[in-house]
């Protein structure tokens, strides 16, 4: 299975939404459906407390690309609904299979193992709250954690179909 962490710094829901709708949709779309073996996380972070949303890609139904769809979905799914597809938490969420960390670069270095096709947990915007095991650096843009998230899955998704992955973006 494949995990999306998204941290994000604020202590309020309603101002992680975008942020949260961007990465629950990069993670779990693709061009013709919805990925069933992923999930995603998107964690806040406040000062030394965490709590979580947690969107499950095999449960979740009505996720569209457009951001209002997907921010009104997210914004049901705080107010308690949809409860077999996404469910909250607090703490940090635990990992399982590979802990890789997603970070922004100058340059694309995408050294994974061919052991992060079976369980990866994938790293954004983290600060030390893990044990890594992996790092891919992705080129910029910088502010856009729906990309990074998209970029990581098309990664992924190329290794472990054992196409050549691109190294220009």
């Amino acid at each position: 299975m494949r995990l999306h962490v998204a941290m994000i710094d604020t202590c309020s829901w309603e101002e992680a939404v975008p942020l949260a709708a961007e990465a629950v949709s990069s993670g779990l779309l693709l061009s013709h459906g919805i990925r069933r073996d992923t999930g995603v996380y998107v964690v806040l972070r406040c000062g030394d407390t965490y709590s979580w949303l947690y969107v499950d890609g095999g449960r979740v139904r009505n996720l569209r690309p457009d951001a209002e769809s997907s921010e009104g979905l997210i914004r049901s799914f705080l107010r308690g609904r949809g409860r077999d597809a996404a469910r909250l938490g607090r703490g940090l969420p635990k990992p399982r299979g590979m802990v890789v960390e997603v970070a922004v670069g100058s340059v694309l270095g995408a050294e994974l193992p061919r052991e992060a096709c079976r369980d990866v947990f994938l790293l954004y915007n983290h600060r030390g709250e893990y044990n890594v095991g992996a790092r891919v650096t992705l080129p910029p843009p910088r502010r856009l954690l729906g990309h990074a998230v998209a970029m990581a899955n098309i990664l992924l998704d190329r290794l472990c179909s054992e196409r050549r992955v691109v190294k220009d973006w």
